[in-house]
């Protein structure tokens, strides 16, 4: 969901459920964890500044015991989002690699190989990670 009406508006088509809720109004954000018998059923995350948990971590608690570290949006100790895998071998993620493009202005998959091993054993992740880059440059270009 995406848009910029009232997130109160959003209480209707949650499930019934016991809430954990967290407001922030200063940034403009509302966590809500909706669980049934103890167990996440739902949860809810909306923010001004799009900063949102990875899907795959949330999807991955759902039906799991109900935790606090649901409204955090991140385990305790959590590692940033890499996104999804690229390079299988060396699992490194989509994010990681155009995050170190961008950063570290790499502009071949050698490049990106020599700074994250990404492409530089089997092979089959390159012509993604050359697309990963042609996609920078044309961000960066724009």
């Amino acid at each position: 969901l995406a848009g910029e009406g009232d997130p109160a508006q959003l209480d209707a088509i949650l499930p019934k459920g016991e809430r954990i809720e967290a407001l922030d109004h200063a940034r403009g954000s509302r966590r809500l964890a909706i669980l049934r018998d103890g167990r996440l059923a739902a949860a809810l995350f909306v923010t001004r500044e799009g900063l949102l948990p990875s899907r795959d971590w949330l999807i991955a608690q759902i039906g799991e015991a109900a935790s606090p570290a649901v409204l955090a949006g991140a385990p305790p100790g959590a590692r940033e989002d890499r996104g999804p895998i690229v390079c299988l071998c060396f699992d490194v993620g989509l994010k990681t690699i155009v995050s170190a493009v961008a950063s570290q202005q790499l502009t071949s998959v050698e490049a990106v190989g020599a700074a994250l091993s990404a492409g530089t054993n089997c092979g089959s992740c390159r012509p993604a990670i050359r697309r990963l880059i042609e996609q920078n440059r044309s961000v960066a270009n724009a």
